[in-house]
């Protein structure tokens, strides 16, 4: 079964951007497959999407008992 994983940032005006592999230099890879230090790094997407701002995992919320 494939793992469909995505992450999302948000830009300084409020669009939310997903993303499925790691853009960090010595990575590269789908973010099923990423070991990043730090974890998966975004696009970058120019100056004009200004300062991103990574949204929280889903998996990081803790469950409701």
């Amino acid at each position: 079964m494939l793992s469909n994983s995505v992450r999302y940032v948000i830009t300084s005006t409020g669009e939310r951007i997903g993303y499925d592999t790691c853009f960090a230099p010595q990575c590269l890879r789908p973010l099923s497959q990423c070991t990043c230090p730090g974890g998966p790094t975004p696009p970058h997407l120019g100056a004009s999407a200004g300062e991103l701002t990574p949204e929280p995992e889903p998996s990081a919320a803790p469950l409701a008992a």
